[in-house]
This record gives C-alpha cells, sequence and structure tokens, in this order.
C-alpha cells in the first residue's frame, strides 16, 4: 500500500477487498468505494518512482526487465 503511493502520484487508496455484492437476481446489496488521500505532492512520488526505476535498470533487479512491462522495485535492507 505504501510503495503504491509513488505510483499513483502521491494518492494514498484505502484497501478493500470485496468491492460490490449481488443477490442471485442481480440486485446490488453492498458496494464499496476506497477512500483515497494526497499523502506526497506530485514531484516527490515522480522522484520516488524513478528512483525505484533505477533498481530495475541498473541495480539488483535487472533481470526483470524481461517482462517488458513499466516496472520499479526496492531491493535490499540494512541495518547500517
Amino acid at each position: 500500500r505504501a510503495y503504491g503511493v509513488f505510483s499513483s502520484g502521491g494518492w494514498l487508496a484505502e484497501s478493500i477487498f470485496i468491492t460490490s455484492i449481488t443477490d442471485r437476481h442481480g440486485k446490488l446489496i453492498y458496494e464499496k468505494h476506497p477512500s483515497q488521500k494526497k499523502v506526497i505532492s506530485d514531484e516527490v512520488a515522480f522522484i520516488m518512482a524513478n528512483i525505484m526505476k533505477g533498481v530495475v535498470e541498473r541495480g539488483t533487479a535487472q533481470t526483470v526487465k524481461q517482462l517488458e512491462k513499466p516496472i520499479a522495485g526496492k531491493t535490499g535492507t540494512t541495518n547500517d
């Protein structure tokens, strides 16, 4: 959810699992739309997304380039 903020231009969306429920006749019983709020600026989201693209283009995740899709990632963690 947190990393999705970068690809969505700074918007944080509520996670939902069930979007709607209908009865056997197709009548809508329940419907949920995710709420969203702007948590970072467009500029910060753009910069972070591009930094994360570098992991795929030049870093340790280069093997996923073969998927030929727009991909960004975060690899590695350090306690230092």
